[in-house]
């Protein structure tokens, strides 16, 4: 295999959150460590094993019979000798560790006892690495830490740690009883062996803790029967300026081993500076690792992204975070404000799969795979992709190869009764979205058409299975509720559908997380704090973030026909997904009152789709309470928030007239509509076009819409 090919097979490894990385006490020497050779020689000085320790190379079984003899000598000795060597930390942290830190493996390994990667997980200041490892890696020391574990990715110290003494792994008792004393961790490893691609980092050819894991290797192989062709490749990175021998790497790959040689490395990564390492093998090891996370995407690695996004093309519209979810991306990494999705040049180049997506926007790689990459992207309400480099920003403009079609979203979203209407006689909508819109405009046979697909609907995807039973929770008795199936799923699945299962579960961690975030923001632009530093680490995006996903919910339930207005009737168990958007509305119109320092705060000023969620979802009695507690008087909203207002007021009286000439009674629905447009319009300075269309309008007006006071 290749040098390149190897590079390719840990980076789709990593992508499919395969990826162990084994690090050895090579890695931990360039920080001041003594290697495991230099602490059995301080040793053997102390008890004086040998006439002249000074230039010896210790056997292995020296190097575990050596601290035995020391331990039951002196063992107070024994303890001061390796705590004296390993319970320091050095001024800054190992670069090895922390470009491994960058790879975000799916578990990190190490038979070293000090206490360096947590140090660079602590300290290391790149955002990217703090959200992924502080948070998301498991500290096992020992058998007891692997019991009540609950993340997915394990930092696992399998030969103890220097702050816990009693679980170091040294002398020849700790290796003999090591599989009774850890059988957990060991068979925890040796199943990672069977799937899972492991790179050994920091290992010479002859180590033996290497050697223990060549030979775990082989237990696997030999008891399970596998085939070499079913079985992950490890790799190991030989830093010596030597490559190793064929005879030496025939051996390792009879175990599935493959050898990076440093000397094989291309030129210019041979270049590359890497001062930071005190010698020569750190600083070829620290370029092998940063080798593995340059570069572009594989074909295996798009094709196994496609793979995991597949499932959302079954949804018209997806949330962004999902994404991220199911991909395993950092939140902290890619923000998604109006439209633009912010990362930085940095990010884009860590092998992981959130990485492969934007390198695919950016490069046009894959051709068919990268379509449909941008086309779930689009889902998600990406319009713009924006990498922050060091001298300067690139900007992606996603388009829309397929054109989709947003007739019926636009129809529902300006209350296009008239189109509406049509695409319901056409017969060229899907059933579940054809019940949806019979819903959304109180036709009585929207039951109907529900309970025709009510015995095929268990042979659609989850999602559809979700919206159904919302959909038809109202009209069908005996039907499973959203919430019954939504438990019922894997959290695996769930990760794609994180909307409806909001809805299911009352969007409490929403709901929670807007609350805080609400408060924060308020506190920071209130016209009565006079520069409270408490409020300077408030992120303005951490909140229009918060905002952007309520407006992106709103329009994932429009264009995935979840019913969560309409002029049909009724408790559509949906009462915290109005309370959630209430306080969202209410937090809104603080940027428009006298309390907020508006100068400040342009960005949070009401906007189109805000429009959208107060026509649509808040009672007008209830939104003039909100103004009046704010003390709006007056809205200076955006000529695009005006011209929306008149025409959703424009189709809703044309809709009620419609209903009336035909003798059918007036829509609840369709009064609080006008009423709510009425009300904002009246707050707002309207040119003479703006108040002509108003004409236009009344003139056209039934009376009895009239006599309403609509």
């Amino acid at each position: 295999m290749r040098i390149n090919q190897m590079i390719d097979k840990i980076k789709e490894a990593n992508v499919e959150n395969k990826l162990v990385v084994f690090i050895g006490a090579g890695v931990s020497s360039n920080s001041g460590y003594k290697p495991w050779q230099e602490l059995i020689r301080e040793m053997d000085k102390k008890i004086k094993y040998s006439e002249d320790p000074s230039d010896k190379r210790y056997s292995n079984d020296e190097l575990l019979r050596i601290p035995q003899y020391f331990c039951q000598s002196d063992p107070e000795a024994y303890k001061e000798t390796i705590e004296d060597n390993y319970s320091f930390l050095p001024e800054k942290t190992n670069k090895i560790i922390d470009k491994i830190l960058e790879l975000k493996p799916h578990h990190i390994i190490t038979t070293n006892f000090d206490t360096l990667i947590e140090f660079s997980i602590r300290e290391t200041g790149r955002k990217i690495i703090e959200s992924r490892t502080q948070n998301h890696y498991a500290f096992i020391r020992k058998d007891q830490d692997l019991i009540s574990v609950s993340q997915n990715n394990l930092l696992i110290k399998m030969h103890g740690d220097i702050n816990e003494f009693d679980s170091i792994v040294l002398k020849e008792d700790d290796y003999l009883n090591y599989s009774s004393s850890h059988i957990l961790i060991e068979t925890f490893i040796k199943a990672l062996l069977i799937d899972h691609t492991f790179l050994f980092v920091g290992y010479g050819v002859n180590d033996y803790n290497l050697k223990l894991i060549m030979n775990w290797v082989d237990n696997v192989v030999l008891n399970y029967k596998m085939d070499k062709d079913i079985r992950r490749p490890h790799f190991f990175i030989n830093p010596d300026i030597k490559p190793l021998s064929k005879f030496d790497k025939k051996y390792f790959e009879t175990k599935n081993i493959y050898v990076i040689d440093a000397a094989s490395l291309p030129a210019a990564v041979k270049n590359l500076k890497a001062e930071e390492m005190s010698s020569e093998l750190g600083k070829n090891v620290l370029r092998t690792v940063r080798y593995i996370i340059r570069g572009n995407p594989t074909s295996n690695m798009v094709s196994y992204v496609c793979k995991k996004l597949e499932f959302f093309s079954n949804l018209d519209r997806i949330i962004f975070e999902d994404i991220l979810d199911v991909l395993d991306g950092d939140s902290l990494s890619y923000k998604l404000i109006d439209g633009v999705l912010y990362c930085s040049r940095d990010t884009v180049k860590y092998s992981e799969a959130m990485a492969v997506v934007i390198n695919v926007c950016e490069k046009g790689l894959g051709d068919s795979e990268a379509d449909f990459i941008k086309e779930i992207l689009i889902k998600a309400g990406v319009i713009k992709i924006v990498i922050a480099g060091t001298s300067k920003s690139t900007e992606i403009i996603l388009e829309d190869k397929k054109g989709k079609d947003e007739t019926l979203f636009n129809a529902i979203v300006e209350r296009d009764f008239e189109t509406i209407h049509e695409k319901i006689k056409s017969g060229t909508v899907d059933k579940l979205y054809l019940a949806y819109l019979k819903m959304f405009v109180g036709d009585p046979g929207s039951k109907k058409t529900l309970m025709e697909i009510e015995s095929s609907i268990a042979e659609e995807n989850y999602a559809k299975q979700v919206i159904f039973a919302h959909n038809a929770s109202q009209f069908i008795i005996n039907i499973a509720l959203p919430k019954k199936i939504v438990d019922v799923l894997s959290s695996d699945e769930k990760r794609y559908i994180t909307p409806l299962c909001d809805l299911a579960f009352e969007f409490t961690q929403l709901y929670a997380a807007w609350a805080i975030s609400s408060m924060e923001i308020m506190q920071k632009y209130s016209a009565f704090n006079e520069e409270d530093m408490q409020w300077f680490d408030v992120k303005d995006d951490s909140f229009s973030i918060l905002r952007s996903r309520i407006i992106d919910t709103v329009k994932y339930f429009i264009s995935n026909g979840v019913y969560t207005f309409g002029c049909l009737t009724g408790d559509f168990n949906i009462s915290r997904y109005l309370h959630l958007l209430g306080a969202y509305i209410d937090t809104m119109l603080f940027f428009e009152s006298p309390h907020c320092q508006r100068e400040k705060c342009d960005a949070f000023r009401l906007n189109k789709e805000d429009m959208l969620i107060i026509t649509s979802y808040i009672e007008p009695d209830v939104f003039k309470f909100m103004l009046k507690k704010n003390n709006v008087e007056k809205l200076d909203l955006s000529k695009e928030c005006i011209d929306y207002l008149l025409l959703v007021l424009k189709n809703v009286i044309k809709e009620r007239a419609r209903r009336i000439i035909k003798g059918e009674e007036d829509n609840p629905y369709l009064v609080r509509v006008t009423k709510a447009a009425n009300v904002l319009l009246n707050l707002c300075d309207l040119g003479e076009q703006e108040q002509d269309v108003i004409e236009d309008i009344a003139e056209k007006m039934p009376d009895v819409i009239l006599n309403k006071n609509a």
